[in-house]
């Protein structure tokens, strides 16, 4: 591979690192996933989301638009863990001002 290739290469994998949110977020994310389904009330959490900028218009129609709980949850937490580093602290926040508690204690 020439140099040029392995330098731009190397510069999107830095990139890609730098913008999306981390790995230990993700675990915690992927291993509440359950009780995520269960509690987390969907509507409220992307509303407060896209206020926040996380989720963009499109975000929130993709999510809204999946027909049971449990794909609107995982659609959410797709989209969450392929944003930036920010988006764990707003999903907390969110499920704060939702007074979820219980997920709050799992999550945190």
């Amino acid at each position: 591979m020439p140099a040029y290739q392995r330098r731009i290469q190397t510069d999107r994998l830095s990139l890609v690192g730098s913008v999306l949110m981390n790995a230990r977020e993700k675990r915690i994310l992927a291993k509440h996933f359950l009780p995520l389904v269960t509690e987390t009330p969907v509507e409220e959490i992307v509303s407060y989301l896209q206020e926040e900028r996380i989720l963009s218009n499109d975000h929130v129609e993709d999510i809204l638009y999946q027909n049971t709980q449990k794909n609107k949850v995982y659609q959410l937490l797709t989209i969450l863990m392929r944003r930036r580093p920010s988006a764990f602290r707003a999903f907390i926040e969110a499920l704060r001002s939702s007074d979820c508690t219980s997920l709050l204690t799992l999550l945190e």
